[in-house]
């Protein structure tokens, strides 16, 4: 299969090490061995950690498929700006009535 790009992937979790400290780690590639992460943040809660380390795997995956280019193949599927909702104030704009 040459030509094909090996997707990496991210895992995540809080941890909690032996002063009590709350982390939010992110791995690659399912390794989660103490020393192979790739982020380690503080946080303050388990509840704050969880959305943490949901934030530090879907900004990975991200900068994963730009650095792949994958924005550029996949151009008709992304929102363009062209294609955004007109704002409020375009709505002022162009005489239409607000919404009540």
């Amino acid at each position: 299969m040459a030509g094909q790009r090996r997707w990496a992937t991210y895992t995540g979790q809080v941890e909690q090490d032996a002063a009590g400290q709350l982390w939010a780690v992110l791995y690659r590639d399912d390794d989660c061995r103490p020393g192979t992460e790739l982020r380690r943040e503080p946080v303050m809660s388990l509840r704050a950690g969880r959305r943490r380390v949901e934030q530090l795997v879907l900004a990975a995956a991200d900068d994963d498929l730009e650095l792949a280019g994958a924005t550029d193949r996949n151009r008709n599927h992304c929102w363009s700006t062209d294609d955004r909702l007109p704002s409020p104030t375009d709505r002022r704009q162009a005489g239409a009535q607000p919404l009540v």
